[in-house]
């Protein structure tokens, strides 16, 4: 069976401190919960070669690794979407990340969105272990479900999923060992 290529974006290359459009998967929404806020970080940005510190909205989500700077469109879908224009009631709440395109600059640039409606989650369970499938490696609990379907014939979370990958590696060894 041929193995699927993975692509690396350029600009995961580069060590950003912030989520960008970059971190998302390629298709569909990353559905992150709204952890904590901060009005006023402090945010280095590069104009040319000049270097300079900004103050910005910057958003933590639970799921992701790296923090969201905001700008006013993504804070009111935030808004939208959690149905309160309140930064104090945000935490807890789920939103949806896509990518998106916006023209700027005189240019195309891709970037990221938030859905201004809350996402409708279904809640994948592992068939192997019970315990809920969560986003990891920037890909959505449907996005593993659905490949561990196609790949092992049921849905299983990441953990369970490599475990039997590993199985089937082993049984396919023995076979070949004549055990």
């Amino acid at each position: 069976m041929a193995t699927k290529k993975t692509h690396t974006h350029w600009k995961k290359t580069t060590d950003r401190n912030y989520l960008g459009e970059w971190d998302l998967p390629e298709k569909g929404d990353l559905v992150v919960t709204i952890d904590k806020y901060k009005e006023d970080e402090k945010v280095e940005t590069f104009k040319g070669d000049k270097k300079s510190t900004e103050n910005h909205f910057v958003v933590w989500f639970k799921e992701a690794e790296k923090p969201m700077i905001l700008n006013t469109t993504n804070k009111k879908r935030i808004a939208a979407a959690v149905g309160s224009p309140y930064i104090e009631d945000w935490p807890g709440h789920k939103v949806a990340l896509y990518r998106d395109k916006v023209k700027a600059f005189g240019d195309i640039h891709d970037c990221i969105r938030i859905r201004s409606n809350a996402p409708e989650e279904k809640i994948y369970i592992c068939e192997e272990c019970g315990s809920e499938i969560k986003a990891e490696a920037g890909h959505t609990p449907k996005q593993i479900a659905a490949a561990s379907k196609k790949q092992l014939g049921r849905e299983l979370c990441m953990e369970c999923a490599r475990a039997a990958k590993e199985e089937e590696k082993q049984d396919q060894e023995d076979k070949e060992d004549g055990k």
